[in-house]
């Protein structure tokens, strides 16, 4: 067996006289030697700290750290530092009167959020009101709200956990009588999120399909003969459902009565010749194709 070329390995030769493990390592960091030693295997980096000057990181592999061997792979620069705030940036957020510490270009969370979505640095934190870019009007879908929301506390307040599952913390309020101009004690019940969304999908006719269009789209497809996902892509697009049923009726009609039209023999070779294909074929002893090649070049 031939041996690695390399003094003191045993291994079996594999690669340009080298064993695997030598050859890989020159092939990867252009020498055979690392840390000074010519020793393969784990013992060799025992207690070793990554090749790169002033990374404190234990070794992880190939002579890096595991943030050093990663960047090594993915082809990065290994002499950039890590953290933007190490170097490059000051320890605060680099914006005028924010003493919160930086964690992307030398920006805090709050305004390195705000340089990506094109907002100004000097709109204030959590405005209320007309400022708000969230303002929709002010108009709530519950009438009322103020009471919804003072009542709201209260429930919240007397129930940590959910009334109904009795299991999870209660964040919501429920309408028992699914009105939303009943905002009384009585007519609220605190309930979880998921609690929330089952009570109202239980309840009947709370699709918002029946409160736009006075049916759901189960309904619809019953009444019409056509898939749901038919009915919904009309309704979203503003398509009369009547008016799509006609066309598609008058499309049927038309190829019903072609189909008709061909069985009684109207074929346009009988306008034409006063015989079918079929005929025409059986007269000069040859197939269909043939006769309708025939045809076409004008040989009949």
């Amino acid at each position: 067996m031939k041996t690695c070329k390399v003094e003191n390995c045993d291994r079996q030769a594999r690669v340009k006289k080298y064993c695997k493990g030598h050859y890989y390592r020159l092939y990867n960091t252009g020498s055979l030697y690392l840390y000074g030693s010519l020793v393969l295997g784990k013992s060799n980096f025992e207690e070793k700290k990554c090749l790169i000057e002033n990374c404190k990181m234990e070794h992880y592999a190939k002579g890096y750290c595991e943030f050093h061997w990663r960047r090594n792979r993915k082809g990065g620069n290994l002499n950039t530092p890590k953290h933007y705030k190490d170097k490059k940036y000051p320890e605060g957020c680099i914006s005028m009167g924010c003493n919160n510490e930086n964690s992307s270009g030398g920006y805090c969370g709050t305004h390195s959020n705000r340089l990506k979505k094109n907002i100004p640095f000097g709109r204030p934190i959590g405005i209320k009101g007309e400022l708000n870019p969230r303002w929709s009007g002010g108009v709530s879908e519950y009438p009322n709200h103020y009471l919804m929301k003072k009542n709201r506390k209260i429930i919240l307040g007397q129930h940590s956990i959910c009334q109904n599952c009795k299991i999870k913390p209660a964040i919501e309020v429920h309408h028992i009588d699914e009105s939303k101009d009943n905002h009384s004690l009585d007519n609220l019940m605190a309930v979880c999120s998921k609690c929330n969304s089952n009570l109202r999908s239980n309840k009947k006719n709370n699709s918002k399909y029946k409160r736009l269009h006075g049916k759901t789209l189960s309904e619809f497809s019953q009444i019409y003969n056509i898939s749901i996902a038919t009915v919904k892509k009309l309704l979203e697009n503003n398509i009369s459902i009547e008016k799509y049923n006609l066309q598609k009726k008058e499309k049927s009609d038309k190829k019903i009565s072609k189909i008709l039209f061909l069985k009684d023999g109207n074929s346009k070779y009988k306008r034409l010749f006063g015989k079918t294909l079929k005929e025409i074929a059986k007269e000069h002893n040859i197939s269909d194709s043939t006769a309708y090649l025939w045809i076409k070049k004008g040989k009949i």
